[in-house]
């Protein structure tokens, strides 16, 4: 973060927008945003504030920020999957509209869920043999959590014959390629304008290490009008992504707007139905986007039935812990109480799980498929 901060604030620092993934600490988020604006180059930033441990979510830029607006994810993962997090953290996609010369430009910004097994299928029926398929159990969330309205990848129309690998890259540091891990792509900068050029920035500190287990992706982007909108989005799965393009502009701003999104799956059916209509691919994606809301919806039952059942086995000590303090004479102990009170916490556990409501019946909003469990 340190070595993040200087070069913020030094002249190499040629970007109009960044946008960084997993920033979570608030002191790295005020260290970085005091960065940009020392440098002169990134006065205006906005940090996407969300969830639990916050939506890691950090735009810098060299226009002025009119208005802000965040919108969850309602599909984030298995919540029964403690360590990986996704669940937990409060993921979603922050917007942001600058103004510049050309006009109101939007940028999105983002952090999906992530393939942590770096689980793919190769050479899927009908897709080219070097495309390959996510296959992890997550891959369905992405799904979810992905709208695409024909944004065009910088890097593919302006490096179309490089791989231009982010994660697990060779020139990173902190890359175990070595360790089974192949190099792969999956930071972008999306965007409606034109791309004129892209390389992999951020890669060495001069330090001895990388700037982040992610390399950064640098696009310089044509945008043409004047009053017009144009949009522009930073997706990254993980690690650091920049944008730049070409303008400039004076002023500040900032309202932030919260969104609440409804039930992912509410219209998961007709989606589906007409992902069904297209050849493969689509019905094997119709099938990941299916199981992943069976997941979600099991792990969310299990996440209940546990609250419940702690809630339960608190009562159940709290209530042995009264009766021994009420039994108990003064000055004596009473060896029996303590196999009272781990039984009574045990029964307590038990009935919670028991009897504790289904999420469905707590009031939630998923919606599970016909056929899944």
């Amino acid at each position: 973060m340190a070595a993040l901060a200087d070069w913020l604030r030094s002249p190499d620092c040629p970007a109009d927008v960044v946008a960084l993934q997993e920033v979570w600490v608030l002191a790295d988020v005020e260290r970085l945003r005091q960065a940009g604006a020392e440098g002169g180059a990134l006065p205006h930033s906005f940090h996407y504030q969300s969830g639990a441990l916050g939506s890691g979510l950090l735009l810098l830029s060299r226009f002025p920020i009119s208005e802000v607006a965040f919108h969850p994810y309602s599909a984030r993962g298995d919540p029964a999957a403690v360590l990986q997090g996704d669940y937990y953290v409060g993921k979603g996609v922050g917007w942001a509209a600058l103004q510049t010369p050309a006009g109101t430009l939007s940028v999105f910004l983002t952090h999906l869920s992530a393939n942590y097994g770096q689980e793919w299928q190769v050479g899927a029926f009908r897709l080219a043999p070097d495309c390959r398929l996510p296959r992890d159990n997550l891959a369905g969330v992405r799904l979810l959590q992905v709208l695409l309205p024909e944004l065009r990848d910088a890097w593919a129309e302006a490096q179309p014959l490089r791989l231009g690998a982010t994660a697990n890259a060779l020139e990173s540091s902190f890359t175990t390629a070595g360790a089974g891990h192949r190099p792969i792509r999956i930071d972008y900068v999306l965007a409606t304008g034109q791309p004129l050029h892209a390389d992999l920035v951020l890669t060495d500190t001069g330090r001895g290490f990388s700037y982040s287990d992610h390399l950064g992706v640098a696009a310089t982007l044509e945008m043409t009008g004047s009053s017009s909108s144009s949009d522009g989005g930073v997706d990254g799965s993980k690690g650091n992504s920049g944008s730049r393009g070409k303008s400039s502009g004076t002023a500040d701003g900032g309202k932030q707007q919260g969104q609440q999104q409804g039930g992912p799956l509410a219209p998961l059916s007709a989606t589906l139905q007409r992902m069904r209509a297209f050849p493969e691919p689509f019905h094997e994606a119709a099938a990941q986007i299916e199981e992943a809301a069976a997941v979600m919806a099991r792990g969310r039952r299990h996440a209940v039935r546990f609250a419940a059942g702690l809630f339960a086995a608190g009562f159940g000590c709290l209530g042995a812990l009264a009766a021994r303090a009420w039994e108990q004479p003064a000055g004596q102990g009473w060896q029996a109480g303590d196999n009272y009170l781990l039984l009574l916490g045990g029964m307590g556990a038990a009935l919670g799980w028991a009897g504790a409501p289904t999420w469905e019946q707590l009031g939630g909003h998923m919606h599970v498929p016909a056929g899944s469990s």
